[in-house]
This record gives C-alpha cells, sequence and structure tokens, in this order.
C-alpha cells in the first residue's frame, strides 16, 4: 500500500446505537437512525491549509521554485446537505435509500454554485494561474509560478524540515480577500515524503507469486463465471499511483503478458484517463526501470522526467488484478500528469491523486473506484488532506459508486514511520485512512496457502508480522476520528489498548481477501521489449486484496444488472457495500453467513517497534490486534467468496 501525505480528520459519519442498526437487506425496514448535526468543516472562516504540520516543524529557509500546482477548495453552498443525502442514500428505509444523483445535480444542490465556481476561478485567472475545474464544482486545480501563488494567496513560500522531510510550505498562513469563494488548498504544503516501499520480492514457494487461476479457484471467481458472472457491463475505476504500460498497436501491454503467460482468459483492456489541459498534459511515454526523478525526494513514477519514466509495480499490481479477476469488466486507469518548471515539481499519480479522483466522479462512468494507498489517522489533525477527500467519497456514495480502499500493511500500527527519528505515536494502534473512512469499505489482508490448483492446503489465518517474518502486516483496529456508522453498529464493540472508546468509533477491516506477501500474487511489469526486460515478481500486502475486492464486487454488480431493482432500488449500482455486506454478517450463524464468508479465528495483526527491524536485531514483536470469532479488527467479517456472494446479494 502506498502511503499518502498525512490527513486532518474530522468526523462526519453518524454514531448510531447497536439498536438502530439497519441491516435487514431484503427484510423489513429498520427505523432511520438518529443523526446528530453534520459537521461543517467549511464553516469556519479560516483558511484551510496544512497549519498545524507546519507548526510542528523547523523553518529552514525562504523558497525559490518554478511552477506549482494545488487544488483550491471552493466553499460548498450545503454541505451539510450531502452529507445528510450520503447518509440516507446507503441506510435502509430512508426516503433517499439507493436514489443516486448525477455529478450536476450535486453541483447544483451541495457544492459550490456555479457563480461561486466561476468567482472562485476569475479570482485566481487574474492572478495568472491555470485553472482546471470539474463538474461538480467542488475543487479547482490551480497551475502558476511562485510569484503568482504568493500573490494570490497573500504568502510567502519557505522550506521546513519535519523529522528527515524537508517540503515546502507557506510562511505566513495563506489568504483571499474577504467575499472570494474559497475555503482552502490542498498542495499549497508541497509535502515530498509521501510513500513507503512496496512489499516486493516475497516468495510464496512458487518462483513468480500465485496465477490468476489459484485465485480463481480459491475465492470462487471461477464458480461465478461457471454461471456467466464475470463484470459484464461493469467499469472498474483504479486511481493511479504511477504509470502503467498498455496494449497499443506494435506495443505489448502487461496485462495481455500476464494473460498469456498464464492462459488466462478474458478480453478486457485498460483504459487510461487523464485530465488534460489548464495545467494538465499527456504523462510522457513509460521508459525503462531508471532513477532520474526530477524531485530526488520522489520515486521517479511520481515525479518523472521525459526520458525517465518506469512504470510503477503498485499500478501494474491494481490493473493486473481488477482485469484479470472480473475478465469481462472494463478497466478506467485514472491518471494524472502535470509538467512544471523549477525544482523538481512534476507530479504524476498519487500525489495527483484528488484530481485523479476528481475526474473519475466527473465522468461518472466508473460503477466501483480501487484505491491502493493511504496514511496514519494519528497525525490527521494536523493537515487538511481529509477536509478535501471526505467530500468526495460522500460524493461517489450518493453517485452510486463503491469504493474500495487497502486497510496498510502496519499492522495494527499504521502510524509508524519506519526506521527515522522518534514518533510519539508510533507505537499506539492506529489505522490508516481513507480505509478508515465510513464511506470506504476497507480491506485488510489474510495467508492462503493454496496448492496450485488453487486449492487450500492449511487454514486461512490473519497476516501479521508472525506470519512473514517481518513484512508487515494487515492494518486494523479502531478509528480516533469516525463515530461508528449505522451498518458496523451490528457488530459487538472491540475494545482497543485503551478501552472502549466513547461514542464507540468506525471499526477496520470491513472484508478480507489474500494479500501476505508469502502467498502473494504474479504481477508483471515491462513486458514490452521497448521497455524491458520483462520482471515478474511475487507480490503483496492490502493492495493486492483491494482490487481483488473490486473485482469480486464487479461481478456481484454485474448480477445485479441482470435483475435490475433487486440488489437495490431501480438500479444495480450500490454505492457503499458495507450496509450490504453486515447485512450478511447480521445473520451469522445462519446458512447464508456460512457459505458466503470464511470466519478467519487465527492470528495476530502485531508488529515490531519502529517498524520492520534490521535483519541482524531480533526486537519483541509488539501485540497487535487478534482474529476471532465473528468481526475482528485484522480480517472484518471476514474473507467473501465470489459465487456465495453473488447469491446472498443478488439472489442469483
Amino acid at each position: 500500500m502506498r502511503a499518502l501525505r498525512h490527513i486532518r480528520a474530522v468526523s462526519f459519519a453518524a454514531f448510531v446505537t447497536a439498536g438502530a442498526a439497519g441491516c435487514n437487506h431484503g427484510g423489513s425496514s429498520p427505523i432511520p437512525p438518529t443523526v446528530p448535526p453534520p459537521n461543517n468543516p467549511f464553516a469556519n472562516a479560516g483558511f484551510l491549509y496544512d497549519s498545524d504540520f507546519v507548526a510542528d516543524s523547523q523553518f529552514v529557509k525562504p523558497a525559490t521554485f518554478g511552477n506549482l500546482g494545488v487544488d483550491v477548495i471552493v466553499k460548498p453552498q450545503n454541505y451539510p446537505g450531502l452529507e445528510q443525502y450520503a447518509n440516507g442514500v446507503e441506510t435502509l428505509g430512508s426516503s433517499n435509500y439507493a436514489h443516486f444523483l448525477t455529478p450536476q445535480e450535486i453541483a447544483d444542490r451541495f457544492f459550490a454554485t456555479a457563480s461561486d465556481y466561476a468567482a472562485a476561478a476569475k479570482y485566481l485567472q487574474r492572478h495568472g494561474l491555470q485553472v482546471h475545474g470539474w463538474t461538480q464544482r467542488y475543487i479547482l486545480h490551480a497551475n502558476g509560478t511562485q510569484a503568482q501563488l504568493e500573490h494570490a494567496f497573500s504568502t510567502r513560500f519557505g522550506w521546513y524540515r519535519h523529522r528527515n522531510e524537508v517540503y515546502l510550505a507557506p510562511m505566513t498562513a495563506p489568504s483571499v480577500p474577504k467575499g472570494v469563494p474559497i475555503a482552502g488548498a490542498l498542495n499549497l504544503v508541497y509535502r515530498t515524503k509521501l510513500f513507503t516501499p512496496s512489499l516486493v520480492g516475497a516468495s510464496n514457494g512458487l518462483q513468480s507469486g500465485y496465477t490468476p487461476q489459484q485465485l480463481q479457484v480459491a475465492f470462487d471467481y471461477a464458480g461465478a463465471y461457471n454461471v456467466g458472472y464475470l463484470g459484464s457491463g461493469i467499469t472498474i475505476g483504479v486511481i493511479g499511483t504511477g504509470p502503467v504500460s498498455i496494449q497499443s498497436t506494435g506495443h505489448l501491454g502487461d496485462l495481455e503478458a500476464m494473460r498469456a503467460l498464464y492462459h488466462a482468459q478474458g478480453t478486457n483492456t485498460i483504459t487510461i484517463v487523464s485530465p488534460s489541459g489548464n495545467g494538465f498534459s499527456t504523462p510522457p511515454p513509460v521508459t525503462a526501470q531508471c532513477q532520474n526523478s526530477s524531485n530526488p525526494q520522489l520515486p521517479p513514477s511520481q515525479s518523472p522526467t521525459n526520458n525517465c519514466n518506469p512504470e510503477d509495480i503498485e499500478a501494474q499490481a491494481d490493473t493486473e488484478q481488477t482485469a484479470l479477476l472480473a475478465p469481462a469488466a472494463a478497466v478506467k486507469f485514472y491518471l494524472a500528469y502535470e509538467q512544471n518548471a523549477g525544482q523538481g515539481f512534476t507530479a504524476q499519480g498519487l500525489p495527483l491523486a484528488a484530481d485523479e479522483i476528481s475526474d473519475a466522479l466527473k465522468d461518472n462512468t466508473s460503477d466501483i473506484l480501487s484505491m491502493s494507498f493511504g496514511a496514519d489517522e494519528q497525525f490527521a489533525d494536523k493537515t487538511s488532506e481529509i477536509s478535501t477527500l471526505e467530500p468526495m467519497f460522500k460524493q461517489a456514495i450518493v453517485q452510486g459508486i463503491s469504493v474500495f480502499a487497502s486497510a496498510g500493511d502496519n499492522g495494527a500500527y499504521a502510524c509508524q514511520d519506519g526506521l527515522e527519528s522518534p514518533n510519539p505515536f508510533e507505537n499506539d494502534f492506529c489505522v490508516a485512512y481513507p480505509a478508515s473512512s465510513p464511506e470506504v469499505t476497507a480491506v485488510g489482508g489474510v495467508t492462503t496457502p493454496l496448492n496450485s490448483a488453487g486449492q487450500f492446503i492449511g487454514p486461512i489465518v490473519a497476516w501479521g508480522e508472525s506470519t512473514t517474518r517481518g513484512l508487515g502486516g494487515t492494518g486494523g483496529g479502531t478509528s480516533a476520528f469516525f463515530p461508528i456508522p449505522t451498518y458496523q453498529a451490528v457488530c459487538p464493540v472491540p475494545r482497543d489498548n485503551k478501552g472502549c472508546p466513547t461514542p464507540p468509533n468506525r471499526n477496520v477491516p470491513d472484508v478480507s481477501l489474500d494479500g501476505d506477501p508469502l502467498t502473494g500474487v504474479s504481477v508483471i511489469y515491462d513486458a514490452d521489449p521497448s521497455i524491458g526486460p520483462r520482471q515478474i515478481l511475487p507480490f503483496g500486502g492490502t493492495s493486492v486484496a483491494a482490487p481483488e475486492m473490486a473485482a469480486m464486487w464487479a461481478e456481484v454488480l454485474s448480477a445485479c444488472k441482470v435483475k435490475p431493482g433487486f440488489c437495490v432500488t431501480g438500479g444495480y449500482r450500490t454505492g457503499n457495500a458495507n450496509p450490504i455486506l453486515y447485512n450478511i454478517f447480521a445473520e451469522r450463524g445462519t446458512a447464508t453467513w456460512e457459505s458466503t464468508f470464511f470466519d478467519v479465528l487465527y492470528g495476530t495483526n502485531g508488529g515490531f517497534p519502529g517498524g520492520t527491524p534490521a535483519p541482524s536485531t531480533t526486537p519483541t514483536l509488539m501485540p497487535g490486534q487478534s482474529a476471532g470469532k465473528g468481526y475482528d479488527l485484522v480480517s472484518g467479517i471476514g474473507v467473501p467468496f465470489t459465487r456465495a456472494l453473488i447469491k446472498a446479494v443478488a439472489g442469483l
């Protein structure tokens, strides 16, 4: 799982007592939950940016740079209304249940008015900035020189140091004149240490990881194929972390190479979708592996040059798993690229995730979004990231789009920064965002021992440090910020190392699939001879589990499309998958529950102090969350099986 910049957490989800759980999907309607007054992060007069993070850092010197792109938040006209509608659209018994809206309808009802959006754009353009907008009228992407940005936001930029990271930030609080409808900006604090290493190179006893067919048999994707549910008519959108190589005239794509190598079924392809114009441009061609990043503190796949734009294995895993496991689904890969002059601010992929998500929501053609990135919650109060992203996830749910995210690869300790200067939070229990968002299905990872035919040769257990000998563990625990959502109130409230939260908070993960690197999957990259040599590697982490679950849900939706109106009112899209999944869980002990999910009973997601230890050391393993009967903070409600899940959701 890639790590996103640290994010600001604001509680948006409604707390509902266990007795008000809305988990009777297909049965009688429950009493609609009592919803507290919505929390509106845009209500105060302050300018949203990462002020607390900057205050916790050391000033180094004034900055000089070329161009920079920032995402500007335009004040919504009715954010509480969006929050209330999102709550209703996923609550069985609500008058808005499954009444999904278009991006234009969302703009007109909830986000900025057309006049405010135009006024914000004109203000930025008057300062010479290039401005890119979206139908939903929520953020504007503004690109310009240092002088233009400083004049627009009445500030000066400097270099700051936070532990071993040096980054760019405003030296004084940014602001705009009174009456300009701008609430804040993302990326004015331009972080450079955004990523953690991928879990690559582990071995599961097979030379190159599990084949597509092994996973198809193990989790019964094959059973769904046998009755005609392969994801036909469904589109999966993948939020890009870096470049992928796709099939074109005279060029071999990685997906096609993977399909040919393993004789895997399917004819679907990957379509790259990139915003263009007004600061954005077409990404440079994919090159062979290289290290010449335009920003030395970022990997070249996220800050490429014209001659160095290597493939990102994270992106290969995301696209290959979704396309191979849902072999009839369309796969759209959202990849933004911004080429800027000056000191290393060329950006591609994950640094522009908010723009990629905005593009996917504007298109409204993806029924599912898959995201393999995240950051810890403990620093969430120091930045503005969640104030920007959480409204986007609410918009996705209101449009009927299901969102899946990796639960994290640092076990119960998502706050760990690795072996660097001391972090006061790193050895406390902590979960990752956006997995902890109530509007997102958090996907954890398990250890899945299979033989060559895809049959289980041992029990499914929690993925933790004890099973991978220092290669991470599945994220899981209790959110520090989001109250427990309605759908999760069917579960006994877990207790963390500090006792039961009051009120009980969101629990992570929701479901789990294969993630342990020692039972990892095969991934191909650099397949085309012009890029090669071809690499075939085993790959693990919850970055594998999230696209696996997105592919499984694509097959569920393809069945829902056969019986429109059965899965949800009036169509096939389901929006937030969690209420449906927890409805099935509420029937635990029944044949439906027992045939749909494997209840993980053994294992923990404990970790080592400070992160993965050096090979020469023997530190004590810290305790983590433990698997057990029913819901647990390691595997969620369990491991789903595709054919049975289709039957439970769609009745087919």
